[in-house]
């Protein structure tokens, strides 16, 4: 059980880093989750002794819960939008900041103008 339980661990981590790699430097939907669950299971490893395994798995089972819960919308969300939402969604964002600026700028400028014509 303790031999499954390390494999299954690694198995987890090796997942959890392939996903990772596709988060570095995108702002997809659970890349809080991915961090933290990496983390969890990098922990998990370095365990040596099976007492150690017992109390981290007893000590922790609404947390593996958790991340059954945690990593399903991630497992759903990546293969069908992570280009749409990469190059659409992120694009439209960018254009939408620019957007506010130009408007921000337009208006401040307006508001100079109506100043300087005060005087």
């Amino acid at each position: 059980m303790v031999k499954d339980f390390k494999e299954l661990t690694r198995e987890k981590l090796v997942e959890i880093e392939e996903l990772e790699r596709n988060y570095k430097n995108k702002n997809y939907p659970g890349k809080g989750c991915i961090g933290k669950w990496r983390k969890t299971f990098k922990k998990n490893t370095a365990l040596k002794d099976t007492r150690e395994i017992f109390d981290e798995v007893l000590g922790h089972e609404d947390d593996y819960c958790d991340y059954v819960e945690d990593m399903e919308p991630i497992d759903k969300f990546l293969p069908e939008n992570r280009k749409i939402y990469g190059m659409s969604l992120l694009n439209y964002m960018k254009n939408m900041l620019i957007l506010k600026i130009i408007f921000q700028m337009k208006r401040l400028n307006k508001i100079i103008r109506d100043i300087k014509n005060i005087e």
